[in-house]
């Protein structure tokens, strides 16, 4: 929720893209590009365990999760959203809207959701520090999580995701936990 990312994206991230705050993704769909995490994020990603090359590792060793169409529809579900919401609207929609909300200009936004700048001369022309665009991460991201009102991580020692039953099923009143 705290990034613009395109689900199959996240599912195919690995640890040695990552570097610092910046997600080099090479298999983009127009090619390679940056992503710049709030501080949110990369600090739930801090928190994961190493388990795989992927940051996300499928029940196989070596590939990815390969969806989560299953816990999207449980998190739908439980919060009675309309069936036709898909997670991809929920998380790139959700963040280029507060991003533009929060008064971030259009062509960082763009940047931010890893579309082309426009072609005019200013955009061809201007090229903006990668701290300009983790400021802009950092406020969305901030925003969100504040929205989903969850505590910011304070350290790397968080759980991401909530506490299941044993059924498979979030706990009713999950929120990030820390590790023991």
């Amino acid at each position: 929720m705290c990034s613009s990312d395109l689900p199959g994206e996240v599912l195919g991230m690995r640890w040695e893209h990552l570097d610092g705050r910046v997600w080099r993704l090479p298999d983009a769909k127009s090619g390679g590009r940056s992503v710049y995490l709030g501080e949110p994020a990369a600090k739930v990603l801090a928190g994961l365990p190493r388990l795989d090359r992927f940051v996300f590792p499928g029940a196989t060793r070596g590939r990815a999760l390969a969806s989560m169409r299953s816990l999207w529809d449980r998190v739908a579900a439980r919060a009675d959203l309309p069936a036709s919401l898909r997670l991809y609207d929920a998380t790139r929609h959700t963040f280029a809207s507060a991003a533009l909300e929060l008064g971030i200009p259009l062509e960082r936004v763009k940047v931010l959701v890893g579309h082309a700048a426009s072609g005019d001369v200013t955009a061809r022309y201007t090229h903006l520090k990668t701290e300009t665009y983790l400021a802009d991460a950092d406020r969305v991201s901030a925003h969100l999580w504040d929205a989903l009102q969850l505590e910011a991580p304070e350290s790397s020692n968080v759980r991401a995701f909530p506490t299941m039953t044993h059924d498979g099923e979030p706990e009713p009143s999950a929120k990030l936990s820390r590790l023991a």
